[in-house]
């Protein structure tokens, strides 16, 4: 039998320990407007929902930001170290910044991902810094679990990018092929055989193969747009990523060069929620575009040189 000052002893040591050692609660962070709903938790994107259509897009709990560094052989890409949640810092009702870090080929890696939400929109900003020089080539912001199924079922899901001539694909998550199979396209995504570990994808970089800066994944429910109103067209690459678990979509961020030491996205990257189809979604993204420079004035009022206007030689 225990006597009672062993007892309190045994009670004095307990909460002394609560004291020091508290529980480590998760912290749950939320962002809300009419159109859109994201709930966070120790920097994981949770939840993500078209609140019109009552439809969840986040298919599982991750960082929704990735890494990638400069390999040994350019132009090649190897995948960096996951990001370690630090804290969450609430700049207002509808702002969170997330703080995470890494260590990166020796070097200390902090990085700050600015999520805000307006109507049905969401706008994204990253911005790192590294305790020297640094071997981060692109980060892929928002990078988002998406589901295999819109609506519950695959089979009208349709992706639909602006590379080359414009191409769609029909199921895209489950490898079907494209729409216009006689178009330029990558295709890996429809290798119809995966293993854990292995992703095909389909990516378009900005400028470049991509004619506009957006993708759209969508089915007759509804749809999410994913695009970068970035008038001074800073490259970027927009991915639609297929893996055994489920598919990613995203877009990534370009460092300038090897060696510096700190990056700051210079534009917005976009998240909108819409209903209808492809069309819809890139009205979204035209109604931008036209009151751009480049596009306030016609082909036909614009001040081209007399060999731009007349040409004595067209090559095709």
């Amino acid at each position: 039998m225990l006597s009672k000052v062993t007892l309190h002893f045994v009670w004095l040591l307990l909460i002394m320990a609560l004291i020091t050692s508290p529980l480590k609660c998760a912290q749950v962070h939320r962002l809300e407007t009419t159109g859109v709903s994201m709930a966070w938790e120790d920097g994981k994107l949770t939840s993500f929902q078209d609140r019109v259509t009552n439809r969840e897009w986040a298919r599982a709990p991750v960082i929704p930001v990735q890494i990638y560094l400069f390999g040994d052989r350019a132009p090649l890409l190897t995948p960096g170290p996951q990001l370690v949640w630090v804290r969450t810092e609430v700049r207002d009702t509808q702002t969170l910044v997330h703080h995470y870090q890494a260590t990166v080929r020796g070097t200390k890696l902090s990085l700050q991902l600015q999520v805000s939400v307006k109507g049905a929109e969401t706008v994204w900003f990253i911005a790192w810094q590294s305790s020297g020089p640094s071997v981060v080539a692109q980060v892929r912001a928002p990078y988002l679990a998406v589901p295999r199924g819109l609506g519950g079922s695959s089979e009208d899901d349709y992706l639909v990018a602006p590379n080359w001539e414009g191409q769609g694909y029909r199921d895209p998550a489950n490898g079907n092929g494209p729409l216009f199979p006689n178009r330029a396209d990558s295709p890996d995504l429809f290798d119809t055989v995966l293993r854990p570990g292995e992703m095909r994808f389909h990516m378009g970089d900005y400028p470049g193969r991509f004619s506009a800066q957006f993708e759209t994944y969508y089915d007759s429910g509804g749809g999410l747009l994913l695009w970068t109103p970035d008038p001074e067209g800073w490259t970027k690459e927009f991915r639609f990523d297929r893996t055994l678990e489920g598919p990613f979509m995203g877009v990534c961020h370009y460092a300038a060069r090897p060696g510096v030491q700190s990056y700051k996205q210079p534009y917005m990257a976009k998240t909108t929620f819409f209903t209808g189809d492809w069309y819809d979604a890139a009205d979204i993204y035209r109604q931008w575009a036209l009151t751009q420079v480049w596009t306030a004035r016609k082909v036909g009022q614009r001040d081209y040189a007399p060999m731009v206007r007349q040409p004595f030689l067209f090559l095709n």
